[in-house]
């Protein structure tokens, strides 16, 4: 179209019927081939349409769903539009086939309508994947498009579907450990899939320990309220959690127990803290493993039976293993070499 004059002019046959065959067609050519420039004449154009002819031309949508819908039904439109068209001739300008001329006008008239209100409608990408990954001996801090944030531990990953506005839930999937301050939505709850659970709040903070070789799943709620269950389990599995309870998932006996008290040394890693208050040292590896980034071999699983109590705020491997040699003496044996840690001894 060279201008909104012409187009506009265009316009006022297609709704009268007087606009010939060849015009129609070039019309609908041309919705469909627009730059930026064109689209705002093609835009002005419709709002001078008299009110009660644009809502006639112009559908509400409310939807992709009822867009898509309206689109096959258009589509069906301009089907019949082209066969009625394929039977014209030059007598069909006549006063007796002007009602074919009509149908097809009309027909080409809501077509081009709807493709100028189409193009004018804000563009909606598909949502992206996006993955947040952490390696032995990383953590990380993320910060998501609702202001919710999630704190990664080390050797984690976290993947999700950008949840922008105009998404009804906003879901997640952890693989490892992540701390969860989740911004307060009403009408999105915020949900954290595991392996093997589902974790649903509003608005609340809480931890989630989910490693592939553990055979123990946890989640631990620091504020407000969660909702915690299996999926395979369904509404049976169902376990509301409050501050200072934590839910406990055994991936062997598929089961699940719920338990109360002080979890504050659960949550100290968000804090740059690892405390290890009377456990072994071999339920101890995994966690000094990703905390330093290292592999640590043990070579006698007696010494792995002993039991350490130590808390890691900064310091190096180095003098986290000088500890546990002063703690345990003759019994613990240790040799660093680059990446590995050797443990010998005759334990405790």
């Amino acid at each position: 179209m060279k201008n909104s004059k012409q187009l506009k002019n265009l316009l006022s046959r297609l709704q009268d019927g007087s606009i010939s065959e060849k015009e129609v067609r070039q019309l609908l050519k041309q919705s469909g081939d627009l730059d930026e420039d064109k689209k705002k004449e093609w835009l002005q154009a419709v709002k001078s349409l008299d009110q009660k002819q644009s809502a006639r031309l112009i559908p509400p949508v409310q939807s992709d769903e009822d867009k898509q819908r309206f689109l096959n039904r258009l589509k069906q439109g301009t089907s019949q539009e082209k066969i009625a068209g394929a039977s014209f001739s030059q007598t069909s300008r006549s006063r007796q086939s002007r009602p074919w001329l009509k149908v097809a006008a009309g027909i080409a008239i809501v077509a081009v309508a709807v493709s100028i209100y189409m193009l004018s409608l804000p563009e909606r990408s598909a949502p992206q994947l996006v993955v947040h990954e952490t390696l032995q001996g990383q953590k990380s801090k993320i910060t998501l498009s609702d202001g919710s944030t999630v704190q990664l531990n080390s050797g984690s990953r976290l993947t999700y579907e950008d949840f922008g506005t105009g998404i009804s839930t906003r879901e997640v999937k952890i693989e490892g450990e992540a701390f969860f301050n989740v911004a307060r939505d009403r009408n999105r709850p915020f949900v954290v899939h595991t392996a093997t659970l589902k974790t649903t709040v509003l608005g609340t903070s809480f931890n989630v320990r989910s490693y592939a070789h553990e055979s123990e799943v946890q989640v631990v709620v620091a504020t407000g309220k969660v909702s915690v269950e299996n999926p395979i389990a369904g509404m049976d599995s169902r376990v509301l959690l409050v501050p200072n309870e934590m839910v406990s998932y055994h991936t062997d006996e598929k089961t699940m127990t719920k338990s109360s008290g002080d979890f504050s040394d659960l949550l100290a890693w968000k804090d740059g803290r690892l405390i290890f208050d009377n456990v072994t040292i071999k339920e101890a590896i995994p966690a000094l493993e990703r905390w330093y980034g290292v592999e640590i071999v043990l070579q006698n699983e007696k010494v792995g039976n002993c039991p350490i109590k130590v808390e890691i705020e900064g310091e190096s491997l180095n003098t986290v293993f000088r500890w546990l040699k002063f703690s345990m003496g003759d019994g613990f044996e240790y040799e660093i070499k680059d990446k590995q840690v050797l443990i010998s001894g005759n334990g405790c």
